[in-house]
Order: C-alpha cells, then sequence, then structure tokens
C-alpha cells in the first residue's frame, strides 16, 4: 500500500516540522451530538464507511434510540443523526453520520455507528458545524490504522464509583468494532476532538468538553495521513481513580473517502499502563524524506511520555551513524538492568526504522530471555515501517522465540501484530502458533487473527471455519457472562 508524495511538498514540510501547531487550535471544546431523529425510506438501513462501502450493521426502523440527556426517544421508522456535517464520497454517495452507542432493545445489532446513505433518509437535517475536524498542514508521517484493544481499566476520567466502575474509558477508543460487535467488526473511531487535553493529569483542568464525539469510522490498513499538530499525551486513571498509564493521540486525515473530502481527527497511537510496554495503535507506513537527524523526543521527565514521543519522531541517519547507534543500543540493553529503562531503549532505537534495526530487534527477543523486554521488542517490530517488507525473517524468528518462552502475554502480542501484515508468512506463523496453543486465550487470539487477514489474503476455508466455530464459542461465553 504505497504512500506518495512530491519532494518539494516533503521539504516543506519538513521546515515546518519545528513549528507543529498547538493541540488546542484542533481540539476544541465545543462538541456535543445534535441528536435529530430523521426519518427512515425504509426499513433497514446499511451503515457505512466513509467512501460509502457497508459495515455489515444496520439501522432498524423498529428500534429506534431512545436519547439519553432528558431528550424525548426517537420515534418508530426513525433514526438518529449527528449533524455536524454531509461528506460525498468518490463515486458521489452523499452520506450523514448515524451516532451509535446509545439506548437500543438490541445495542450490537442496531446501535452501531456509522454513516448512512442520504437517499436512505426522508429528508435531510439541518447541519449544525462546529469549529473541530478542521483541515490542517501535514507532518511527513503517515500512518496504517491497525484497531488495537486498549485495557478496559484505563479511564480518561477519575471519576470511577465506589465499585470501580465508569464509563469514561480508553477502551471506547480502541478496537471497537470488535469489541463492540461481539468479534464481528474490525475499526476504530476518528473523532471530532479528544477526551483530553494534554494539560497535565489533574482532572478537570485535563478534560476537553465533548471530547470524544465520532466523525468516522478507520477501518484496518486505512491510511491516516498525521496532521502538523502537537499529539496529545493523556493521562489514564484506574479503578481507584489514580494515574495508571498515558494514552497518546494524534490528529490526522482519514484516506478513506473522496480525494476532495478530508475527513480530519484525533485517534490514539500508543498507550502505556503503569510499569509496563508501551502499545501502538496504529503502524508507520514506508516514507522517504525524513530528517538525519532530530531534536531529543522529549526532555520530559516522564518516562511514559518519552517513549510515547520516540514512535512519533523517526529518522533516516547516515548508514554509519545508524550502525553505530544500533551497536551503542545492542551493548546497552545487554548492560542495563532496571527493565523500564531497557524499554525506553528499544522505543529510541525504533526510531530508525530499517531492515537492520529489525534485526537487532530479532536479536533482543532471541537472547534476553525476559518476557516483558522481548514483548516490548514485539510490540515494536509490529509499528515500524520496516517489519512487513522482512516478514520472511520475522515470522519464523518469532514463531522460536514464541517456542522458547512460554509466556503467554508474549505470544498474544506477538499473533496479534503477525496479523496485521497482510503476508502468506503471517498465516504460516498462525498455523505454528495454533498446532501448540497452550490455552483458550491463546486460541481465542489465533482465531480472531485468522479472521483479521482473511479478507486481505488467500485462506482455506477449513481454516477459516474453524477460527469462525472459535469466534462464535468466545461470543457466546462473553454474552452468558453478561447475563
Amino acid at each position: 500500500m504505497p504512500v506518495m508524495r512530491t519532494k518539494s511538498a516533503l521539504l516543506l514540510l519538513l521546515l515546518c516540522l519545528a513549528a507543529a501547531a498547538p493541540a488546542d487550535k484542533y481540539n476544541l471544546p465545543v462538541q456535543s451530538r445534535t441528536r435529530d431523529c430523521v426519518q427512515m425510506s425504509q426499513a433497514k438501513v446499511p451503515l457505512r464507511f466513509a467512501d460509502g462501502k457497508p459495515t455489515g450493521f444496520f439501522v432498524s426502523a423498529d428500534d429506534p434510540s431512545q436519547i439519553a440527556d432528558g431528550k424525548k426517544p426517537c420515534p418508530r421508522g426513525s433514526m438518529e443523526i449527528d449533524a455536524h456535517e454531509i461528506i460525498t464520497t468518490a463515486g458521489g454517495m452523499k452520506l450523514n453520520f448515524h451516532a451509535g452507542g446509545g439506548m437500543y432493545n438490541d445495542r450490537i445489532e442496531n446501535g452501531q455507528y456509522g454513516h448512512v446513505a442520504a437517499e436512505d433518509l426522508k429528508s435531510a437535517p439541518k447541519l449544525k458545524p462546529t469549529g473541530n475536524g478542521a483541515a490542517a498542514p501535514l507532518s511527513p508521517m503517515v500512518y496504517f490504522v491497525e484497531p488495537t484493544r486498549i485495557p478496559d481499566d484505563m479511564f480518561y476520567k477519575p471519576n470511577a464509583n465506589a465499585e470501580g466502575r465508569t464509563g469514561s474509558t480508553y477502551y471506547t477508543y480502541g478496537n471497537p468494532g470488535y469489541d463492540k460487535t461481539l468479534g464481528r467488526g474490525d475499526w476504530t473511531y476518528l473523532n471530532w476532538s479528544w477526551v483530553q487535553n494534554g494539560h497535565g493529569d489533574r482532572f478537570p483542568e485535563n478534560k476537553c468538553n465533548g471530547g470524544g464525539m465520532v466523525r468516522a469510522l478507520a477501518r484496518r490498513d486505512d491510511a491516516c495521513y498525521a496532521a502538523d499538530v502537537q499529539p496529545i499525551v493523556g493521562y489514564s486513571y484506574g479503578p481507584d481513580n489514580r494515574v495508571n498509564g498515558r494514552v497518546t493521540a494524534i490528529y490526522g486525515r482519514l484516506d478513506n473517502c473522496s480525494p476532495s473530502q478530508q475527513i480530519f481527527g484525533w485517534m490514539p497511537i500508543s498507550y502505556q499502563k503503569s510499569n509496563d510496554i508501551i502499545v501502538p495503535c496504529l503502524r508507520r507506513a514506508p516514507l522517504k524524506g525524513l530528517p538525519k537527524t532530530a531534536p531529543p523526543a522529549s526532555k520530559s521527565a516522564d518516562r511514559a511520555e518519552r517513549m510515547s514521543r520516540n514512535l512519533l519522531n523517526p529518522i533516516k541517519p547516515d548508514v554509519a551513524v545508524a550502525e553505530k547507534m544500533r551497536a551503542e543500543f545492542l551493548r546497552n540493553i545487554v548492560a542495563e538492568n532496571d527493565m523500564a529503562t531497557r524499554m525506553e531503549l528499544i522505543t529510541d532505537i525504533a526510531r530508525v526504522d530499517d531492515e537492520k534495526t529489525v534485526e537487532a530487534l530479532l536479536r533482543v527477543i532471541a537472547d534476553d530471555g525476559h518476557p516483558v523486554v522481548a514483548e516490548q521488542a514485539i510490540a515494536v517490530l509490529g509499528f515500524m515501517a520496516a517489519t512487513p517488507g522482512d516478514v520472511a525473517r520475522v515470522a519464523p524468528a518469532l514463531a522460536a522465540a514464541c517456542q522458547k518462552m512460554t509466556d503467554s502475554r508474549l505470544h498474544i502480542r506477538a499473533i496479534d501484530i503477525m496479523s496485521n501484515i497482510p503476508d502468506a508468512q503471517s498465516l504460516e506463523f498462525l498455523k505454528q502458533m495454533e498446532s501448540r496453543a497452550g490455552d483458550a486465550e491463546e486460541r481465542v487470539a489465533i482465531a480472531y487473527a485468522i479472521l483479521k487477514l482473511a479478507p486481505r489474503i488467500p485462506i482455506d476455508e477449513a481454516l477459516l471455519t474453524k477460527a469462525r466455530g472459535v469466534m462464535r464459542q468466545h461470543a457466546e461465553l462473553n454474552k452468558r457472562r453478561a447475563g
């Protein structure tokens, strides 16, 4: 999936990097759902991605949104529209946005988010634009969307009740296409504004009013062109309302609509629980024109912030300089005893995103012996642009590491990052993992990974049938647990 840029445009953007726009300019605390009830033109209306392709879910006329906030429910035969804009696909289809997630008799089948064709509505609601979602100058960075589940105990507000429950969870913005459809979808959200503003860990000073309202769905492998806007390195809170991690979001343009329709918004690029690895939620696309050197990613005393910014600042040094950096990395990671420092070293060397760095990380995974360090290296491998081009080496190396290390978390991390790479080598890796899957959680991870690959590479129907069966059993078990 090549991403092209002109040389002159890259040079211009590189000159602007030092003056990235402040996040506050594109993260305004003004967003809210319009909650317009609009009559449908038929009993069931398909939900769509921003290019008009169906998601596989529908809005049902006999199960309208009940709407919260003290407003009257939508009447039968109508749906709730969040009427901030109408977008036009490359084929000329006009789309409104159906804001799901509300109160439905069947929230899974009828309460999903997505665009709807204007022709499926009897009338057009009056638009109420806000200042969010504005177009912004682009940086040189491009990412591919990899919907990634965020732990459900990472909250963006410290408002958990006595039982540690709250709806203010980053989990919503990880892989809702999977988590809110019982494993049948594969997308995340592009949001008008973000849930925090980057102003520290004190609530409510770090709150963005109206943040997290969905603008569009972003599918796996969709390109996200990062804007030249400062990221928001935010905080998460645990069930005890104390800080338990960091979540970083970037502003960018989702490239799944018509070339003339610029859909900008916020989405997470990484999360990190305290004293744990940093997990990317996007992956770098191949790019040319990166700077040879860059200033330190961050002067922050907060290691998690430094690690997050390392992922955001790749460089392309001269060959000799890159070799020196890798040699120092391999020496330092062996000599270092502190686990957190070793994980930070991994994010730092990943700024040099090439096959030699892939080789160095594979050496760490094979030789280090510590599962947390190995898992961090695997997670970063899945983020790097160089990894898919070196998958013939990466796949067997990870299979050997997983056979050597029995830690289930490491296995599941490797399964996840390999299924992000649409290649026959990834499928062979999954088959090897399936032959020796250690527990039910690993078997579910493998089944989901196979289904993630299915739309992107040829897979034997018998293997798909088996994977669907595992996921169906898993969904039924989750339903029983939920009551």
